[in-house]
């Protein structure tokens, strides 16, 4: 079964699910984040979960790029 997909697809799926959990945590803790006062954690935190939700789509737009032509 698993020779039908491509080690670059699996991949993708493995960056997605440490995503929504890196997402899932940033949410569980954002009312104790926002409570103390080092709000340049609570900054770096958020930016990186952008950053970490813009570079996969890029990826997998890239990738149906390469598939499609």
């Amino acid at each position: 079964m698993m020779e039908k997909y491509s080690k670059k697809l699996i991949g993708l799926w493995v960056i997605g699910i440490l995503i929504m959990a890196a997402f899932g945590a940033t949410l569980f803790e954002l009312p104790v984040m926002l409570q103390n006062e080092n709000k340049f954690k609570l900054f770096m935190r958020i930016a990186l979960l952008v950053l970490m939700l813009v570079y996969p789509i890029n990826r997998i737009a890239d990738y149906r790029k390469q598939q499609s032509a």
